[in-house]
């Protein structure tokens, strides 16, 4: 993940009621491992076809992995396993947001009923503007957006304490 980027997990609602269970369990070594959030959640139409409704089908280096969207704005990544959905994901690429994309966000996250999880502070966060861009704004990815040498500064400080 760049320095500039602020990365979600979409969170179906039915785990966002018990999500200590859910989360703890999700975390691993290598990263969040969501498999779990969906293997009870399984969406029951299109998914393919609903995040198209608001993001264009690109390019992805796995056949398990479906991209759309953009690298240089909203990227939404769904996973797969054995033709089931295992998690979906989506990358905000700070540097060059703008509020259609987020605004499609939200919408297909409400659409498929979903909570976002942050994944630097770990919130779970209503697909709302109110909700979101609070966590956005305090991100890591935006303070190196507004101000990059104060924050390599102190990332180099914290390093040296």
């Amino acid at each position: 993940m760049a320095v500039w980027q602020f990365d979600l997990e979409l969170m179906p609602s039915s785990v966002a009621i018990d999500p200590s269970r859910y989360v703890e369990a999700a975390n691993t070594d290598g990263g969040l491992e969501t498999k779990d959030w969906w293997v009870q959640n399984q969406p029951s139409y299109g998914l393919v076809e609903a995040i198209s409704n608001h993001f264009a089908l690109i390019d992805s280096w796995s056949k398990d992995i479906v991209r759309f969207g953009s690298e240089d704005a909203v990227l939404i990544e769904l996973f797969t396993e054995n033709g089931l959905v295992v998690g979906v994901a989506a990358r905000i690429d700070l540097r060059h947001l703008t509020p259609p994309p987020l605004i499609a966000l939200l919408k297909l996250s409400s659409y498929l009923r979903c909570k976002f999880f942050v994944m630097e502070t770990q919130a779970i966060v209503e697909p709302i503007m109110a909700e979101l861009v609070p966590q956005i704004e305090k991100s890591r990815a935006a303070k190196f957006c507004r101000d990059p040498e104060a924050y390599l500064a102190e990332v180099i400080r914290d390093q040296m304490s």
